[in-house]
């Protein structure tokens, strides 16, 4: 039997998309016959929290924590500013106030490459630990944050270990840097991430596009394992409701934030497209508050319609999906963003519910609808009209999304973690 250790800030209880990955690699690993072994913190900075998830990972993994200092907590209160744990998202928006920019200031320039940097010293004992009592075959790291490659890094660098270092975003050239970072700053997380690069044995990446925004390249050593969905998550069927029901489910903040697509939905109502006691637009995740104050303000004269949630678990996420009559996708409103596959577009998929995305349309997750007939990803409010409106009728008509499942099923779970475990026995073999 092989054995694995995977290296992962985002572990159960953590809820939100970053969990999602490790833990569906780790499941089927192990139902693939691999020994796993994880490496996470202990008492970690989540931006939600899902103790659901801990019923999903197998008795038989073995599971180990050390703990991470947060040094951002520290200036939090330092500051006199709110004590909550800011999620990664947030380092996209301007602060508003001069503790926020003093702490944002820090945060970006003084704590390489991010915030969880102290885990690594934290970490170094238990992890030559967990090397020289379990041997794994393969060491496995996954960000962000990338703190958990340094810390691979560290084993790599004192045992004869294989080791796959998984993105499932850039490192120096993610959006939320540009313009915010010292020279010194961006030249101090650039060194450290090429020499993560150069001393992997296999780089995976989500997508080709990310892929490209790398410091160094490394085509020979480099492979694509998109996102994917569990399809045990997917177990309950469409039911038809009295309301016609557009349904987003994430974080909300500036940089997906898209005015017109709710303004067009105002527009409907008015003009009687949408009529007011057949619609409902349901937002499901943490909202940030500025964004949720103007999204009230478009819908004051039809508060009624407006259904917020915060968090919801995994599970329950995944069934609101399924009764959707029309699933929304807000993309990043930056550039070099165009590889962007969040885990909830191939969730939207296994739901087999329509899909009307906002953003740029020459992006891979615009292709990927488009492909398979989901749905289509728009920037203009007549199309978002459009769009909105046969929904509408389908819904009314009883009309189901022509969408061939088996081509679905290639971002299954268990399909993706078998080109893992088929790419670990490459790394071993070469």
């Amino acid at each position: 039997m092989k054995t694995v250790l995977i290296i992962s800030y985002y572990w159960p209880p953590a809820g939100g998309p970053g969990v999602q990955r490790p833990l569906k690699f780790a499941r089927y690993l192990h139902e693939l016959g691999w020994k796993v072994v994880v490496l996470t913190v202990k008492d970690g900075v989540y931006p939600a929290r899902d103790d659901s998830l801990l019923e999903e990972i197998p008795s038989e993994i073995k599971v180990f924590k050390s703990f991470s200092p947060e040094p951002e907590m520290l200036l939090r209160k330092l500051a006199s500013s709110d004590p909550r744990p800011s999620p990664v998202g947030v380092l996209a928006e301007k602060p508003s106030s001069f503790h926020k920019r003093i702490i944002h200031h820090i945060r970006l320039n003084y704590f390489i490459p991010d915030a969880k940097v102290m885990w690594r010293y934290n970490s170094r004992r238990i992890a030559e630990r967990l090397v020289q009592l379990y041997k794994p075959d393969i060491v496995f790291s996954t960000s962000p944050p990338p703190t958990t490659h340094l810390i691979a890094y560290d084993i790599k660098k004192r045992f004869p270990v294989r080791w796959v270092a998984d993105f499932r975003d850039p490192w120096s050239r993610i959006h939320y840097y540009r313009g915010q970072r010292s020279a010194w700053a961006e030249k101090w997380d650039q060194r450290l991430e090429g020499k993560v690069l150069n001393a992997c044995d296999q780089i995976l990446c989500v997508s080709r596009a990310f892929a490209g925004l790398l410091v160094e390249q490394h085509p020979d050593k480099t492979a694509i394992i998109p996102n994917g969905y569990d399809a045990g998550d997917f177990a309950s069927r469409y039911r038809k409701t009295e309301r016609f029901n557009m349904l987003y489910i994430g974080g909300l903040n500036r940089n997906r934030w898209y005015a017109s697509l709710f303004k067009t939905i105002i527009a409907m109502l008015k003009e009687g497209a949408l009529p007011e006691d057949k619609v409902r637009l349901t937002l499901a995740g943490n909202i940030a508050p500025a964004v949720l104050a103007e999204l009230r303000t478009i819908f004051a004269d039809y508060p009624e319609i407006l259904q917020i949630k915060d968090y919801v678990p995994h599970q329950q996420a995944t069934t609101m999906m399924q009764q959707a009559d029309l699933l929304l996708l807000f993309m990043e409103k930056v550039d070099r963003y165009q590889g962007h596959l969040p885990g909830k577009l191939f969730e939207y998929l296994a739901a087999m519910r329509p899909v009307l995305g906002c953003g740029p349309a020459d992006g891979e997750a615009a292709a990927l609808l488009e492909e398979l007939g989901a749905g289509r990803v728009v920037d203009s409010p007549e199309e978002m009209k459009d769009l909105i409106g046969r929904a509408y009728t389908d819904w009314v008509q009883g009309i189901a999304p022509a969408m061939d499942r088996k081509k679905v099923e290639n971002w299954e779970r268990r399909n993706l973690t078998r080109q893992l475990a088929a790419l670990f026995e490459k790394v071993l073999a070469r």
